[in-house]
């Protein structure tokens, strides 16, 4: 399948749902082509249920990846997959930081308040040195990545006070062996475009109990036209 075509602006997310439930996502860094919609041209995308995954089989260079899907609020550009790399060096009060995919907001555990926040970017130094007033929503107390529940029911900061955002937060949970930035570039006459695509080639979901896994081993590969997807 040749999952090239379309266009977007600077630092869009392209965000739409399928029949499963799923989303894509693809971020660019100027106006330039998308990534198709289906799963062989998404396949790092958590496909199937709601839950936590097992790790896939992968090449010893690949680095383990939690990925981490919010909806429900009404700022849309907090309803999106945020990613963590097992084993990052990085951590706010002690505890992991989850970076969205275009790296404008990220998730963080709020060392005043047993709870996790969404933060801008420009925030993070302020974040890391303890203070959260500028979060931009609030999860109830528990772990972002739980195998019994998923941390849902957020408050969403608006106008300085918590709304509550009912069956907000973690929507599914997914772990890859890799999260893969893909770059490519088209020149014309006036311009350069550079397009930038998460594509993750190994993805193992199963639902939020354990019951059942669903292996999708998918891969995927950059050709200069953009992603050639093999499926």
């Amino acid at each position: 399948h040749d999952c090239g075509g379309g266009g977007m602006s600077l630092g869009d997310v392209d965000r739409s749902d399928d029949s499963l439930g799923n989303e894509t996502e693809t971020t660019t860094t100027s106006t330039t082509t998308t990534t198709g919609t289906g799963t062989e041209c998404q396949p790092w995308r958590v496909s199937v249920g709601s839950g936590v995954s097992e790790m896939a089989e992968g090449t010893p260079d690949e680095k383990p990846i939690v990925v981490v899907h919010l909806d429900g609020f009404s700022r849309l550009e907090l309803n999106t997959a945020y990613i963590h790399e097992v084993g990052s060096d990085q951590q706010i009060a002690g505890r992991e930081v989850y970076w969205s995919v275009d790296r404008s907001t990220f998730i963080a555990k709020c060392s005043d308040l047993n709870a996790w926040g969404i933060f801008s970017k420009a925030d993070s130094d302020e974040v890391a040195s303890g203070e959260c007033s500028a979060r931009l929503a609030t999860s109830p107390p528990g772990e972002l990545v739980d195998s019994e529940r998923l941390l849902q029911h957020w408050g969403e900061q608006l106008f300085g006070n918590s709304v509550p955002r009912p069956g907000s937060g973690v929507q599914r949970i997914g772990k890859t062996t890799t999260a893969r930035f893909a770059t490519s570039t088209t020149t014309t006459s006036t311009t350069t475009t550079t397009t930038t695509t998460l594509a993750d080639p190994h993805v193992v979901t199963s639902d939020n109990h354990g019951v059942r896994s669903v292996a999708i081993i998918l891969g995927a590969f950059l050709a200069s036209g953009g992603f050639l997807c093999c499926g």
